[in-house]
This record gives C-alpha cells, sequence and structure tokens, in this order.
C-alpha cells in the first residue's frame, strides 16, 4: 500500500526541473498529481514517465484554482505541495504520519532552502518555512497569485499550522537579475489586478506587491504597500505579517533612513521572538550605530532553537558578533565566538 500522501504539483513548461523534482519523490510511494497550465515543451511527457495522473487545466490568471484542481484529483485526503522546481531532500514518513493522526486539522509548514543568488552572482541559501502539508477536508488555496492555504472554515482547539518534519530545495531564485525582473513584473500585473476586486483587496495581497517592488527596487512603493497590508490590522500570528515587518524594516534602510527601521522593529518588538525578527532588529540597530543594543540582539539570535532558519544570514550574526565584541576589547568573548563560527562552518562544509 503507498503511503497516504498525495504530492500535488501545477506545471508549465517546467522541463529544465521537473524530472529531478520526480526523481527525489520516488522513494516515498507517494502518489503523485501533475496538473499542467499550458506547456509548450516536454514537462508533461517526463511527468508521465512517474505518473499516470497529469491533467490540463486551462490558465485563467489564478494560482488557487489551479491547486484547487490539482488536490480535487488526488486519491487521498493528505496534500503535499512542491513546485517542480523543488525537491525532497529530508522527509521523516514515521515522524509525518504522527502529525497526521495527533494534529488532524493542523497544516504543516514545511522547511524550504531557496537557493538565492546575490547581486555580486555568489550564490547562497535563504531558509524559511512555508506551509505546504494539508488535509484537504479543513484546508483550501486562497489568493490568485502568490497563493496561500488557509482553513476552509474556523478552525478551533489546535494550532491551524506547525512544523512537519519535510525539507526542500528551492531553485526559483537562482536566477539572473532580467529573469527575476520579467516574473516579479509579471505577479505585480496579477496583484494589481487583484486590488480591483474588494475581496482580494486584503492585507496579504498588500504583502506581497510589496514583496515584488521591493525586489525590483521601488523601495517607496513597498514600504506604501507593507503600511497597507498592517493598517489591516490582521492577526499577528500569521505567518506573513512577522515577514511584512521585517521587510518593511529592510526597505527604510535601503532608502537610508535607519531610524525608522529601528522604530518599525521597536514598536512590533514584543509580537515575535524568532531568528529573522530578532536578527532584523539586530541589523536595524547596527545601522544607527547602537552597537551594544545590536551586540546583545545577535547574541540572544545565536541561542534560539530556530536560529539555522536564518541559513546563511546566520554565518553573518557570528561574524557580526565577533567583531562587535572585538569592538569593545572582549577578547575572550570574541574568541568564544570565532571558535563557534569555525565550528558552523564545518558543519556546513565550507571550512
Amino acid at each position: 500500500m503507498s503511503y497516504p500522501v498525495s504530492v500535488c504539483m501545477i506545471a508549465k513548461n517546467e522541463e529544465k526541473y521537473i524530472q529531478e523534482c520526480l526523481e527525489h519523490l520516488k522513494p516515498y510511494d507517494m502518489e503523485i498529481i501533475v496538473v499542467d497550465t499550458g506547456s509548450t515543451d516536454r514537462t508533461k511527457e517526463i511527468a508521465r514517465k512517474y505518473t499516470d495522473k497529469v491533467y490540463d487545466f486551462a490558465w485563467i490568471h489564478d494560482f488557487s484554482a489551479a491547486r484547487n484542481f490539482c488536490a480535487q484529483k488526488a486519491s487521498n485526503d493528505w496534500i503535499l505541495v512542491i513546485d517542480c522546481d523543488e525537491y525532497i531532500e529530508k522527509l521523516d514518513r514515521n515522524l509525518l504520519s504522527v502529525h497526521m493522526k495527533k494534529h488532524s486539522k493542523s497544516a504543516g509548514k514545511i522547511r524550504i532552502r531557496n537557493i538565492a543568488r546575490r547581486n555580486n552572482g555568489e550564490v547562497t541559501y535563504v531558509d524559511e518555512e512555508i506551509t505546504r502539508f494539508y488535509h484537504r477536508g479543513f484546508y483550501h488555496f486562497a489568493y490568485p497569485v502568490h497563493e496561500n492555504i488557509v482553513p476552509i472554515k474556523e478552525i478551533t482547539g489546535q494550532e491551524t499550522s506547525i512544523s512537519v518534519p519535510i525539507e526542500v530545495i528551492h531553485h526559483g531564485y537562482n536566477i539572473d537579475a532580467e529573469a527575476m525582473k520579467a516574473k516579479q513584473e509579471r505577479n505585480l500585473k496579477l496583484l494589481y489586478k487583484a486590488l480591483e476586486n474588494t475581496n482580494t483587496r486584503n492585507a496579504y495581497t498588500y504583502f506581497q506587491i510589496g514583496q515584488s517592488e521591493q525586489v525590483l527596487g521601488n523601495y517607496n512603493r513597498a514600504i506604501e504597500s507593507y503600511h497597507k497590508c498592517l493598517e489591516q490590522k490582521e492577526d499577528s500570528n500569521l505567518q506573513y505579517m512577522n515577514t511584512c515587518v521585517v521587510q518593511l524594516a529592510t526597505a527604510y534602510a535601503q532608502i537610508d533612513e535607519p531610524q525608522k527601521a529601528v522604530e518599525i522593529m521597536e514598536a512590533y518588538r514584543g509580537k515575535w521572538k524568532n531568528a529573522r525578527f530578532v536578527y532584523a532588529y539586530a541589523l536595524s540597530l547596527l545601522g544607527v550605530e547602537e552597537f551594544l543594543k545590536a551586540l546583545m540582539q545577535f547574541v540572544v539570535v545565536s541561542t534560539l532553537p530556530d536560529r539555522e532558519s536564518l541559513g546563511d544570514d546566520l554565518g553573518y550574526c557570528y561574524q557580526c558578533i565577533i567583531k562587535l565584541y572585538t569592538m569593545f576589547g572582549e577578547k575572550q568573548m570574541a574568541s568564544d565566538f570565532q571558535r563557534r563560527y569555525e565550528e558552523y562552518q564545518k558543519e556546513k562544509g565550507t571550512l
């Protein structure tokens, strides 16, 4: 009997990546559903080598509609969403089964390691947790672009989103500047169109507009959109609200207004204690030369249980701690963190 999870994928002209994605799924014995939205390359031909459940979906400029159509074609209620330019690196089926039994109404956040390209061409990893595992009886996708898994109706009595033992590698951000610009401009067209509909004129849409405008270097537009997102006063427990504040502070730093970055972080400081938020707060303090406060926050980051979610930024965090302790003449503390930094580099395989 196959494992009672269906992997659901939507695709369009993904022949570059889809075979690697599907090859990595083979060891887990899960049903695979591929919904094609108009490929003109070998995407469907490759997909049919791995599954007989390949379907066509006429593109209507709505990613959620395609995702939900894909889930409807599944034989299992538990759905794992994977994109064609991703592949599973780790998945613990035993622990995942425990989640399915104990947390039947909780969606699952998986760890995604984004392979990204910095402005100088350097390739790095940016880690994040995204909700991608859910029971279709309780959840579905919403929003036409930057689609998001949301409850079909209010769920009470347990957390609606918790971490599950799945780690995925994502190629999608490892593209050149021209391709990234085209991708963000495409997204913005859909997002601004969504604002014409009062049902999608919400915090999440404004957040995603801010994300795309920021990537394109339109920092003032991004700031305006992030503020509109926060003005909606959505539940601060929503995952993207944390990111919205962090990105807003980053945008202020990018237009050389570091004090506003600090003010934003301090206004929301009591809401979140995760590594990404505290790290961003430390960087904002560094930007206004509050070196002692920045050092204290960087040290806090190094102690947090989710510090590994920072990816390569954790290495920069250690470097800042070492430099700041050295600045303050604390040679022993600088030496201690130098040792910790070297251990971290060895674990990554970079020393």
